[in-house]
């Protein structure tokens, strides 16, 4: 490992600010759980001036930032220690997803940080601390997601008292009634304190694991719901593998408070069972009538669906209601104004649900959106931040089930929303639920955007479709 020293005089000429907003780019994008830097003395840095310590302290990691790109360096600090130092934008350390997740489709339903995208259904202290969510107290019952799935892959980890009897919950209902009815549980709890020991699905399917709460150490927990089968495993070794005859088909992830202290962190999910939209070798299945001012084409060497010019729109065969839907998008050219318009006006000029592609911000400094931003609802939310840049591809996942809508950008949560506004048929005008069509925007002239990727599925009604 080189020995790099950074002298004062280099801390002196370096815009602070600019290269803050490097660095912080390199952590979202490194997809690291750990960033790792030279580390450098800081202690002839002002200790009596927090706001001289705090500026020269951005100062030195830019510049070691710059010297990491030119030659690896390895020595540990720790992301959270870097959060902890510095009053910063920077995501919790949950939140960043490695380069090959972000593709593979998975998402962060915890973003390390805050409790955005859940919701408590009972009066008990959901906190989050050290990027993990905590309960210890309070009246029974789940913190559930704000969102809905029905095929997925979820992965967490829980850290349990001795005593406590807890669970992760899917496809539930907000607050289920009875384990065998509606929803699945899958227990977290000791053997001999409940006859579904932990990884079991209560009152469902028996199993054995070697991961129980002990109040010192993490667990991993890794669920599969695909259709009528749930396989669950923790620590990495298969519990159940359970068939249900009357599947539930769709409902929230919940973590359940019922006695004792509980953590859960690096809560992750990946949408499975959706389908291409986009045939290999051309945009046919998509109609073209009102292509307008845009061109379409399939690039072959990328494999991807590219959209230039404006306006135009070009709008799918197939309609979607209840939906997850997942692209890797790019936008070509600086500044390109896009979007994916849901539940649309089959037929109409994008009378729908707009999920923006703007990748512009307020100051290169800045994660703030210039306007609405990548992954914002147009005209209805802001995006809690730009995420994605011009000319690199980024994974957009949109779930929209009854009038809730989220977004997640390279699998950050930047909007989480509900349409409050009085039924009506064109979603510009109010909340629409009705099943609609897809439509890719050429905003103007100067668009260029690529899709590659684009696939969806539709939400299988919440309960068994009775037979006749």
């Amino acid at each position: 490992m080189p020995n790099i020293k950074i002298s004062r005089k280099i801390f002196a000429k370096l815009p602070a600010r600019k290269l803050f907003s490097r660095l912080n780019r390199f952590v979202l994008k490194s997809g690291h759980k750990q960033i790792d830097f030279v580390f450098v003395p800081f202690s002839y840095l002002s200790q009596k001036n927090p706001m001289r310590y705090r500026s020269k302290h951005r100062l030195a990691l830019g510049a070691i930032l710059m010297l990491f790109a030119l030659q690896p360096v390895f020595v540990s600090i720790s992301f959270a220690a870097l959060q902890d130092q510095m009053s910063t934008g920077f995501r919790g350390e949950s939140a960043l997803l490695q380069a090959e997740a972000i593709t593979a489709g998975w998402i962060n339903l915890f973003d390390g940080r805050t409790l955005l995208g859940w919701k408590a259904e009972s009066d008990a202290d959901w906190h989050v601390d050290d990027h993990a969510i905590w309960v210890t107290a309070g009246q029974p019952g789940l913190l559930r997601t704000t969102s809905q799935f029905s095929d997925f892959e979820l992965s967490l980890e829980f850290l349990a008292d001795v005593e406590t009897n807890s669970g992760v919950f899917i496809r539930t209902s907000p607050k289920p009634k009875s384990p065998a009815d509606d929803c699945y549980e899958i227990n977290i709890i000791r053997p001999g304190l409940h006859d579904f020991a932990t990884g079991s699905i209560v009152a469902r399917s028996k199993g054995e694991s070697a991961g129980h709460p002990d109040g010192e150490n993490w667990h991993s927990m890794r669920i599969i719901a695909d259709g009528a089968r749930i396989v669950v495993e923790v620590d990495g070794k298969q519990v159940v593998d359970f068939t249900d005859e009357n599947p539930l088909e769709r409902g929230f992830i919940g973590l359940q408070l019922n006695k004792g202290r509980v953590g859960f962190r690096n809560i992750r999910l990946r949408p499975l069972s959706m389908e291409s939209l986009v045939d290999d070798g051309s945009p046919g299945n998509w109609n073209q009538e009102k292509l307008g001012g845009s061109i379409a084409e399939f690039s072959a060497e990328e494999k991807c669906l590219k959209l230039t010019g404006g306006p135009g729109q070009l709008e799918s065969r197939e309609s979607f209601g209840d939906f997850v839907l997942q692209a890797r998008c790019r936008s070509d050219r600086a500044g390109t104004n896009s979007g994916i318009f849901f539940r649309c006006m089959p037929g109409s000029d994008m009378m729908g649900y707009e999920c923006q592609i703007d990748n512009r911000q307020k100051s290169p400094d800045d994660n703030t959106p210039e306007e609405a931003g990548t992954g914002a609802i147009f005209r209805r939310t802001i995006a809690r931040q730009v995420v994605a840049r011009d000319g690199e591809w980024f994974t957009m996942t949109i779930a929209a089930c009854g009038p809730h809508v989220s977004v997640w950008v390279d699998g950050i949560h930047v909007t989480d929303w509900s349409d409050t506004r009085p039924p009506n048929e064109n979603p510009r005008r109010g909340l629409r639920l009705d099943a609609g069509t897809i439509m890719l925007q050429g905003h103007d002239p100067k668009t260029a955007v690529s899709f590659q990727h684009l696939k969806a599925v539709e939400l299988r009604p919440r309960w068994p479709i009775p037979k006749e």
